[in-house]
């Protein structure tokens, strides 16, 4: 979970100007700490985050973020009619079929909606900037093994997903528009395979669409990435030592990241311009030491 406490000395703080953060096990999703701090400045619409709680429910599968909002007791009667409670979700989350993801976005939503229901609920397609988490193994020309499903998501750039989150804050600090209590579907441009968007990464790395073993040259290339069965890399992560519900966590998400689902224009209309293509978002993560350094780690 992603949060801005509300704080008058928000503003002139430098210290408090940056993004707060309950960790997950699933890390805070690093797309979003990095695209809050992008865009939080004092002035113009980055600023409207400062009156923003934003709730990340893919970060966290132990759901760290309900124990928060218990704890700070934030619902419909004590939050601050001037701030702006924004929850990510997934697409399909309205919707849930037989992907376990879905299944389990749907539920993390009703639980904070329950608790929170004036929350704007944004239902988003995965984020280009996660798999950032690649780059080192495409880097080194080793192969990227996966589960994402066979099908073409409109992948999504955190940082415009962020400046959504602030233009609906905005528009409620400017009594325009009060979106509470709804939700919305969020995505990029058109459907990209996750496949494209790791070899994206690799040719970005100065590597061709395969990767060759350099410890000798005249081993045959192989592809940059291999998809698994999810129950082959499940095992396999957990035999390297993963906690069995981030193994779970990870596995759901690329499978349900690796489904066909339509584009929608909720980004354009708030942004007044077309989404980044996902793979130019893919690109230019190669370029960013935030996210090469993420990557790493």
């Amino acid at each position: 979970m992603t949060a801005l406490p509300i704080s008058p000395n928000r503003s002139t703080d430098s210290d408090t100007t940056r993004s707060e953060t309950v960790p997950g096990v699933l890390t805070e999703r690093v797309s979003i700490s990095n695209a809050v701090d992008a865009l939080l400045t004092p002035r113009g619409v980055g600023g409207a985050l400062l009156e923003t709680m934003l709730i990340d429910l893919i970060a966290d599968p132990h759901r760290r973020w309900l124990t928060t909002l218990e704890q700070q007791r934030l619902d419909c009667k004590h939050a601050d009619p001037a701030s702006t409670v924004v929850v990510l979700s997934a697409l399909g989350a309205e919707n849930p079929g037989a992907d376990r993801f879905s299944n389990e976005l749907a539920q993390r939503e009703r639980q904070v909606v329950d608790l929170i229901p004036t929350a704007v609920v944004l239902r988003c397609a995965p984020l280009v900037e996660d798999l950032a988490v690649f780059i080192p193994t495409v880097t080194s020309g080793d192969v990227a093994f996966h589960a994402f499903g066979v099908g073409a998501a409109p992948w999504l750039s955190a940082d415009e997903l962020i400046e959504l989150v602030a233009r609906i804050a905005l528009e409620h600090l400017r009594n325009e528009t009060d979106r509470r209590g709804h939700a919305f579907d969020v995505t990029g441009p058109r459907p990209v395979h996750a496949t494209e968007l790791l070899d994206t990464l690799a040719a970005a790395s100065a590597q061709t669409r395969s990767c060759t073993n350099h410890r000798d040259a005249s081993v045959e290339s192989t592809p940059c990435s291999q998809r698994l069965d999810p129950d082959v890399l499940a095992d396999a992560l957990a035999t390297v030592g993963f906690d069995p519900v981030l193994v779970t966590e990870i596995i759901s998400h690329q499978v349900w990241a690796g489904v066909d689902r339509p584009v929608v224009d909720t980004l354009t209309r708030a942004l007044g311009r077309a989404p980044s293509d996902p793979v130019a978002v893919a690109r230019s993560l190669v370029c960013s030491p935030v996210y090469a350094a993420e990557g790493e780690r």
